[in-house]
């Protein structure tokens, strides 16, 4: 599964009904083009300097360019390189939902005026907290679905799991998902990804009234944040929010490890099963035993 939701992956999800980018109006819209190949954003990487001559060369793909930019050795290039590359995705996102942002043309500035503002302020930052999870797994509301997901890491393999089980107020299962993907840069980079490929399952099962648990506090706070997501996850959050307005009702919550263990066995078992796999019932034996163990904790 291409976990990447630009215009060409959105047209084969049927979210949208053409792939043609919405800033050039004339090339399909791949990942690489959104953030790199467009005409439209010639005008922003030529602001940096070391990125010029590299302007007109045609990348496999998003990987390959990113491979070429960590291996420079140019001071800070990777930053600054994430930071614009993270403002062009949230651009397009909201150009998609017709709401406002910045400019082209102010999208390099803007980025050395927040690095500038981020590297004043990185030490005197103070995490803030958010209220801890539950330690085991509760039933939603008689009217909406519990949608749990996790992420696993396979360093061996240099791959990812993901894990996504949907349930009913009663516990029984509406559907699961057990997936790979190429192994992210950081664990929070998982824990998005599967957040994301949590709120696609759901969409297709066509849920409207949805509660997203993860185990990851981080990704809970960033999801629930009005403020914008700097980190190397953010364009995944902000996919995800964008995603979540598919929905008549939804929220985000924590849940301890010990309240995700459904979630977290379908993303392991993503490293020796063909994938994606999808079930609507009829799941593994193992995972079964965990399901029923859960509904312990229904009313």
């Amino acid at each position: 599964m291409n976990l990447c939701l630009q215009k060409k992956n959105l047209l084969i999800r049927k979210v949208t009904r053409t792939a043609t980018c919405d800033h050039c109006n004339e090339e399909v819209e791949d990942t690489i083009h959104a953030l790199w190949g467009c005409q439209v954003l010639k005008e922003v990487w030529w602001n940096e300097h070391y990125l010029r001559n590299q302007l007109s060369t045609r990348y496999v793909d998003f990987r390959d360019l990113w491979i070429g930019i960590i291996n420079s050795e140019v001071p800070k290039l990777a930053e600054r390189f994430a930071y614009v590359a993270w403002s062009i995705w949230h651009k397009r996102n909201a150009t998609r939902m017709q709401s406002s942002s910045l400019p082209f043309n102010r999208i390099y500035q803007d980025m050395c005026d927040r690095l500038q503002e981020f590297q004043a302020a990185r030490e005197l930052a103070i995490p803030e907290q958010i209220p801890a999870g539950p330690t085991h797994w509760s039933p939603p509301q008689r009217t909406q679905s519990k949608v749990n997901y996790d992420g696993a890491l396979f360093h061996d393999t240099k791959q990812a799991g993901i894990g996504v089980v949907v349930r009913n107020s009663g516990g029984t299962i509406q559907g699961a998902l057990s997936d790979r993907c190429c192994l992210p840069m950081t664990v929070d980079e998982v824990e998005a990804l599967a957040c994301r490929s949590a709120v696609l399952y759901v969409i297709q099962l066509g849920l409207e009234e949805v509660v997203f648990e993860g185990d990851s506090e981080t990704i809970t706070k960033a999801l629930n944040s009005d403020s914008p997501c700097l980190s190397s996850f953010g364009h995944i959050i902000d996919d995800v929010k964008s995603l979540a307005l598919n929905f008549v009702s939804v929220s985000f919550i924590h849940v301890k490890r010990q309240g995700n263990v459904v979630a977290d066995k379908l993303a392991k078992t993503a490293k020796f099963s063909p994938c994606p796999r999808l079930w609507l019932d009829d799941i593994p034996s193992d995972v079964q035993r965990l399901v029923l163990a859960d509904k312990c904790f229904v009313d």
